[in-house]
């Protein structure tokens, strides 16, 4: 009886809503990508992703080729805007594209600059900006997630010839820390090449 009565106030203390879903088939020129974003509300009216994952389907055959699982903490409105998601491959950007250093829900471009594309999907939201996966795509198609890169920002600046990215907290009055990263083709591994702290002016 205790244990149905548990059951019964778990239920009760969430509402589950519909879960967004987003076809997506202007970021790229192979893949669409189909966001599926769960939510729910505690009963204090909080909102929160309780599960999201992206299907990525090629579009030469509409076949699915793989599906990521995203870990994602971000609440408010992440993921309830289709239009708030950016390609570096077709051009297509948000109008507010790194206010407060949130890029996007989900952003397609190639990070480690092997002629590739690859995928950053927000997981969570700081004081500091959007954090985001980081995957990147391999030899035989396959998206992998990226360890070192994951669990930080997306670049502002993406500089293929030097092969860096770079990524800044968001600018507070105080200041921001900015943070470059140098990818080595031959290993195919990331490596911290400066951190620097600005301050304001």
């Amino acid at each position: 009886m205790r244990t149905l009565f548990i059951l019964l106030v778990s239920v009760l203390s969430f509402r589950f809503c519909a879960a967004q879903q987003c076809r997506l088939t202007d970021l790229s020129k192979k893949y669409i990508y189909a966001i599926n974003a769960e939510r729910s509300k505690n009963r204090d009216g909080v909102s929160h992703i309780s599960a999201l994952k992206v299907e990525i389907i090629r579009k030469a055959d509409l076949r699915s080729v793989q599906t990521l699982f995203i870990k994602s903490e971000p609440t408010l409105d992440s993921f309830s805007d289709c239009a708030f998601v950016s390609s570096y491959v077709t051009g297509k950007h948000p109008e507010d594209e790194g206010a407060d250093n949130d890029w996007g829900d989900l952003i397609v471009a190639d990070l480690n600059f092997d002629g590739r594309e690859d995928v950053a999907v927000k997981e969570d939201s700081s004081n500091s900006g959007a954090i985001y996966e980081f995957f990147t795509q391999t030899d035989s198609g396959k998206f992998v997630k990226n360890p070192f890169l994951s669990g930080s920002w997306f670049p502002y600046k993406i500089d293929a010839k030097n092969k860096t990215l770079t990524t800044a907290t968001a600018a507070t009055t105080a200041g921001q820390l900015e943070t470059v990263y140098k990818y080595d083709a031959a290993s195919k591994k990331w490596r911290v090449l400066k951190s620097v702290y600005r301050k304001a002016k």
